[in-house]
């Protein structure tokens, strides 16, 4: 296993307050090789000054990719991780992704690369132990059994768990380099590369163990939807249709137009809506959210839902 490399990819914005925590976790992993890969999006903090720091003092172990361009979002950061980093230089096995303000357990990269080997998939995320600045922390379970058509509707777990092998990852590389012009309709990295997985008929596996603890503070994307306010954000969102237009935007890129949940969606009418209801049950894992999505379907019935999504 120590012989085994993986390429980590880091995708930084005005991280200065935890970035140093989280470089310092990385550098305590155990039984794995690794070479660190950093994008950082122009900040206007000391996070370049921090990374510099670490790569005079691990040069070659740490690396940092040419910086200054705005890319608005962790998801075309980490788009330009996976297109530009040179981690064929490595000759790596494995690809992980990485945020920049979590922190690791030591034997996150090689519990990743076990289970991915003993269980024979091609694709890991896991569990993650979320806490706040106030002390509170809090199990964030993504475990559930996978289903028929999750990967439509979710991501597996947050993507700064996700660990893929090269098969995976190269085809993941290659379809996002052809498509290059079509990327920026990309909402989350995480949920495609998990979507384009299943889709393409690579194995994936939701480890029910937390591997991580993943910091929430202000500044989070997405963290870990914990609580009612949480729910009723997600809520407004669902029953606006953004979430919906999300779906078929993502299933448009990846060519998943004929999958039978996405031709109900982009149908809009009532009926349609009747029958992802029955359906429910395979379109997401959790059981709560697996009943949330019946109701919200059930709702869709009577106030109708326009898809503002023109297909190709």
């Amino acid at each position: 296993m120590v012989n085994t490399k993986v390429a980590v990819l880091m995708a930084a914005y005005n991280g200065q307050d935890f970035i140093e925590e989280q470089i310092e976790s990385i550098l305590l992993q155990k039984n794995i090789s690794f070479r660190l890969y950093i994008s950082l999006d122009r900040s206007v903090d000391g996070t370049y000054d921090i990374i510099a720091k670490y790569i005079s003092k691990y040069p070659g172990l740490i690396s940092i990719l040419p910086c200054g361009e705005r890319f608005g979002s962790a998801c075309r950061n980490f788009i330009r991780l996976i297109k530009e980093a040179a981690v064929d230089d490595f000759e790596y096995d494995f690809v992980a992704f990485c945020d920049q303000d979590d922190i690791w357990e030591e034997y996150k990269l090689s519990n990743g690369v076990k289970s991915l080997r003993d269980n024979c998939c091609d694709g890991y995320s896991s569990n993650v132990t979320a806490f706040w600045p106030d002390g509170r922390t809090a199990l964030v379970r993504k475990s559930y059994n996978q289903t028929e058509y999750d990967y439509l509707f979710e991501a597996p777990g947050p993507g700064c768990t996700f660990v893929l092998n090269k098969e995976l990852f190269v085809s993941i590389r290659d379809f996002i380099k052809k498509n290059v012009d079509n990327i920026d309709s990309m909402w989350m990295h995480d949920w495609f590369c998990y979507s384009f997985a299943r889709y393409n008929g690579f194995k994936w596996y939701i480890d029910n163990k937390p591997s991580m603890n993943y910091r929430q503070h202000e500044s989070n994307v997405v963290g870990a939807n914990h609580g009612l306010g949480s729910l009723v954000t997600r809520a407004k969102i669902v029953v606006s249709g953004e979430a919906f237009d999300k779906v078929i935007q993502q299933a448009i890129l990846l060519k998943q137009q004929n999958e039978k949940p996405v031709k109900f969606l982009s149908s809009g009418s009532r009926i349609s809506f009747l029958k992802l209801f029955l359906i429910s049950l395979k379109l997401r894992r959790n059981p709560v959210h697996k009943l949330y999505m019946g109701t919200i379907f059930l709702l869709f019935i009577f106030i109708g839902y326009k898809n503002k999504t023109v297909f190709n």
